[in-house]
């Protein structure tokens, strides 16, 4: 490979074509190969990671047709279908655990990468069978520190939506700060069985205050209201809201040219006649507890929805026109029932 020339290379195709994995081999094998990768941004839609019992699988969706799969197992019936569309490869080996997890290193530190979406998923233990917690956490926690070890410093990795299901927090925290604060507009958690404080380091993280959009399921928010409200959108369980609290949301929501939609699943003191008062003064909504915010010369409004578990307020574009979309489909029901 070192005596073919670089120069007989169609690098239209080259781009267009070679698996990322190839990428990083081809790479290896002249100088002339490593400078012209490094030098290429490589754009992808998605690279989606699935780490649980017997297997590893990683995913690569270079466009919107085609996904590249590779499932690493030590299960010789491999039980994944090939889907349509898709170029797989099957790694059996009996260290399909190590594989998986150097080669997934080697698609995160390609120089001038960018993906609109990485996922993350460890299922290391079931919800019914959560007592090995303590014994699992230390794969999931290798895994991160293993991405974050090798994202150069300097370079941060251009990822613009993150969702991560895992049941360690720390590390976590540890591989948000190496992406590019800015660039990251998406951040979301599941985290049914962690625990520890990093949710509230993350709080001082860059990344959490320059992205757009928040959700963090299964675990309490531990920052306050104010926390949040840089964000077009969030999602979060919290242990108390009071009429205070929803005042401070109002202020910043309804002034806002940019806020999409937020929800609030109150699990501990919720302060709900208080807040119930405070919305008297709005516009009734379609439906009971759902009030509107008109904004002045427009046709939106920002909707608010209340019950006892919690609150959620939703900017409405041309909510006159939904209104009479939902009276017809109200009606044709009512049809429908006669």
């Amino acid at each position: 490979m070192e005596n073919f020339g670089v120069a007989d290379v169609d690098f239209d195709k080259f781009n267009k074509y070679l698996e990322i994995l190839d990428r990083t081999k081809v790479r290896r094998t002249s100088k002339a190969f490593r400078n012209f990768i490094d030098s290429q941004p490589l754009f992808l839609n998605e690279i989606s990671f699935y780490s649980g019992g017997i297997d590893r699988r990683i995913e690569i969706r270079s466009n919107s047709i085609k996904t590249h799969s590779i499932i690493y197992t030590d299960n010789e019936q491999n039980t994944y279908p090939i889907e349509l569309g898709w170029e797989s490869r099957l790694v059996d080996r009996e260290d399909y655990q190590k594989c998986a997890m150097e080669h997934l290193k080697l698609i995160i530190k390609t120089p001038k990468i960018h993906s609109e979406f990485f996922d993350i998923e460890t299922y290391e233990f079931s919800s019914n069978n959560h007592s090995n917690l303590n014994d699992e956490i230390p794969n999931e926690s290798g895994l991160f520190d293993g991405l974050s070890s090798v994202i150069d410093p300097s370079a941060k990795l251009r990822i613009k939506s993150i969702h991560i299901n895992s049941n360690v927090l720390e590390p976590i925290v540890k591989f948000l700060s190496h992406l590019k604060p800015g660039y990251l507009n998406m951040i979301s958690l599941e985290l049914e069985y962690a625990r520890g404080t990093g949710l509230s380091e993350m709080l001082e993280l860059e990344q959490f205050k320059q992205t757009k959009r928040f959700t963090v399921f299964e675990m309490l928010f531990p920052g306050s209201i104010r926390d949040l409200l840089h964000l077009d959108s969030f999602f979060v369980d919290i242990d108390t809201f009071s009429a205070e609290d929803f005042r401070t949301l109002r202020e910043v929501v309804f002034k806002s040219s940019t806020f999409i939609h937020c929800g609030l699943r109150v699990k501990g003191q919720f302060e709900f006649d208080g807040i119930r008062r405070e919305l008297d003064s709005l516009v009734p909504g379609t439906s009971e507890n759902t009030f509107r915010h008109l904004i002045p010369n427009t046709d939106d409004c920002f909707e608010i929805s209340i019950n006892t578990s919690g609150i959620s307020v939703s900017r409405k574009k041309d909510y006159h026109e939904e209104d009479r979309r939902q009276m017809e489909m109200n009606n044709r029901f009512r049809r429908i029932q006669m």
